[in-house]
């Protein structure tokens, strides 16, 4: 397993990989300098990086369901904005054909769910994700390996990294949850307490969906020596936003990885 760095990514910091950033594969897990829940109109103002103008988003449903970034563009109205309401609804991208001549930030808004990057280790396939505990337990990092598999990309050489999100030391949750989380872990050849995505203490539970997406990945045949992970928390880490600790007044952070 192997620890993302924070480093300034635009004029904001944020986590990356470095061997990604050495190769020059723009990609990044930002923190809560600029606020992705805010209209696009106002990035402009806000003085946004330009880049974002090649942002394509999701209109997040907390599912299982990947697009293609470079068979569904989002359409810009006569102000160069994207429509929000043309946004396909969905927790995922995936891009399989780059090009230099179409150039696009696959981005995953987020505050406790956890994004996590995919790329292959030829790096024309990338993927991005919104994990929270509804598409981690409807196995949206499956479903998208699959979709790697289906273009003859072994699963050896895929690496995958995963940013701040909802961690066990804070993220408790109900039974019911749990219960999510057992069948697909069963489905999937291993158990909650074992890969300590359950953490019990007396009167607690808490859950660790990087951990369960760690397992699900190395059952699916990905290295351990091809995992990243941050290890951070959204709800303890000041640097970011969190919906657990900041309930509506909580912005979104962004983790984009460009499909070029």
């Amino acid at each position: 397993m192997n620890q993302l760095r924070y480093s300034k990514i635009f004029s904001a910091g944020g986590w990356i990989v470095e061997p990604w950033l050495a190769e020059g594969i723009h990609h990044g897990f930002l923190d809560k300098s600029y606020d992705l829940s805010r209209p696009r109109w106002e990035w402009e103002v806000l003085d946004y990086p330009q880049e974002f103008k090649n942002l394509q988003l999701l209109k997040q449903i907390h599912s299982s369901l990947v697009f293609c970034c470079e068979s569904n563009p989002v359409p810009e109205n006569s102000a160069g904005n994207s429509e929000p309401g043309a946004m396909p609804e969905g927790d995922g991208w995936y891009g399989l054909h780059p090009s230099p001549t179409k150039q696009i930030l696959m981005g995953i808004k987020t505050a406790d769910c956890i994004p996590v990057l995919l790329i292959d280790q030829s790096r024309k396939y990338r993927a991005a994700l919104h994990c929270g505990w509804r598409s981690a337990a409807q196995q949206i990092l499956t479903k998208t390996l699959k979709i790697f598999k289906q273009q003859n990309i072994l699963p050896a050489t895929i690496e995958i990294a995963l940013g701040p999100g909802a961690q066990a030391c804070c993220y408790e949750v109900g039974e019911e949850v749990f219960q999510e989380f057992s069948l697909s872990a069963h489905a999937l050849g291993f158990d909650l307490h074992s890969q300590k995505i359950r953490v019990d203490t007396v009167n607690q539970s808490y859950l660790s969906v990087s951990n369960f997406l760690i397992a699900e990945a190395q059952a699916f045949g990905i290295k351990a020596t091809n995992i990243y992970n941050t290890n951070v928390c959204t709800i303890c880490d000041q640097r970011l936003f969190s919906f657990r600790r900041e309930a509506d007044a909580s912005g979104r952070q962004l983790s984009f990885i460009t499909n070029f």
